[in-house]
Order: C-alpha cells, then structure tokens, then sequence
C-alpha cells in the first residue's frame, strides 16, 4: 500500500470524522470490517473531479472528466466539532439506502486506523498516490478565470461553495489507470475492538427510530458501540 499523504493540512480540522449509512452498509462494516471507497462517479455530484480548464473550455470535455472520475476513489466523511441537525440526510433513492445510522470516530484515531490500511482487492498496480484531507469549496463556475490552477490540482479535495455545508473530508485513492470496479472495502480492523461510536438518526419518527435502534442494539458490535446523538436530548426521539 502507497504511502497515505496529508493534502490540506490546515490547523482548524474539526474532531470527529462521521459518515452516514444505511442499515445495509453498516452492518456490512461490522461484517467485514471496510470502509468504502467508491469511484468517483458514484457521487450524486456530476461536477466531482472538474477541473478550471474543463470550465473554461469551449466545449465542455465530458470525456475527459468521466474518465478522471473513473481513477479516483473517495471515502467522504463530515469534519466537525459537534453535530448538527444539517448533517443529517433523511433522503433516500430506496428503504434498503437510507441513511439511519453514523459511525463517529475522532479525525486523528481514523487517519491513524486507514494509513496501515489494505484494500480487500489487490490494486497497488493501479494507485498512483493515497491522499487525505479537507475539501475546499470555491466559486470555481463564477471565478474560475481568477482562480490560481497550479494551487488546484488535487481536483478530489474541491467543490462548488454551494456544498460547503458539508464541512467534508476525504480519504481518497488516485490511480494511473481506470478502476473497473464501482468501489472497493479497505480493511481497518475488527469493528469490535475499534474505537468509535454509532448513532441512530435522530429525525427519525418515534416507530421508525426504535425499530433502528433495537436492531442496532441486537447486534454484539452494535450494542457495544451505540451512543446516543448529541440531538436526542433536544428532539427525543424516543417519545414522539
């Protein structure tokens, strides 16, 4: 595995590092011990990995951008101090998708955890660098003839202003070639033994959270690492 290298590296990260899954998803975590990484046009952006020159250009390289799309793999994570009602996404394209629970680790705890880190499937051959690092939001339609490209290059760690509510942070793969695959599971370590916590949305209606929260609780992993979001004491709810 590629040595992981910080890429913005400004003093002002937040403490925690939290991503929000599916029931699917996060029991598969406590499966087999992976976080995701997905290629890049998963993403509901259709921008991600846009470059100032592909803004500039005539015509628009689209091309260009799927094929860049196709040499990146991210795992996006919310770089806060504290939570907010904000992060959480009720929406969802199907029940088995929906975003009812987070895992919570501290920022530093989960860099130490991914940089030893191996993907389940051998693609060494394919990586060209493993980056890390908040993402910079800029004006890049509306400024993109002012903006400095040299000092954007890492085209995975930027974004449109407009999502700069996501306060987000990236774990990203960069190949020398396309991955075929649509993601891959990087093995952190046994869910159990690990340091982190996970919560259960707190938007949830009063049926729907209880129901999430007892198969969480049934769960060995689950049981062992629930903890309440800093919101139920506000939204409780547990009562209506």
């Amino acid at each position: 595995m590629k040595t992981w290298q910080q890429y913005n590296d400004k003093p002002d990260n937040g403490k925690f590092l939290i991503k929000f899954m599916s029931e699917t998803n996060l029991f598969r975590f406590f499966n087999n011990g992976q976080l995701w990484f997905s290629r890049a046009d998963q993403f509901g952006d259709k921008m991600e990995c846009v470059t100032i020159n592909d803004l500039k250009a005539e015509n628009f390289p689209f091309d260009k951008l799927i094929e860049r799309k196709h040499k990146h793999l991210i795992s996006c994570w919310h770089n806060v101090g504290r939570e907010s009602i904000s992060m959480w996404d009720a929406s969802y394209e199907s029940l088995s998708d929906r975003r009812v629970y987070a895992i919570k680790f501290k920022t530093d705890e989960l860099i130490k955890l991914i940089q030893p880190a191996t993907f389940t499937t051998d693609i060494e051959n394919l990586i060209k660098e493993n980056l890390f690092g908040r993402v910079v939001y800029k004006n890049l339609l509306k400024d993109r003839d002012e903006l400095d490209i040299d000092k954007m290059k890492r085209v995975a760690f930027r974004k449109e202003y407009s999502f700069s509510y996501e306060q987000e942070f990236r774990f990203v793969v960069k190949g020398n070639k396309v991955f075929k695959d649509k993601g891959y599971g990087l093995n952190i370590g046994d869910p159990m033994t690990l340091d982190y916590s996970i919560m259960v949305n707190p938007l949830l209606v009063k049926g729907d959270y209880k129901a999430y929260l007892n198969k969480l609780k049934a769960h060995p992993v689950g049981s062992e690492k629930y903890q309440d979001s800093e919101l139920v004491g506000w939204l409780k709810p547990l009562e209506w």
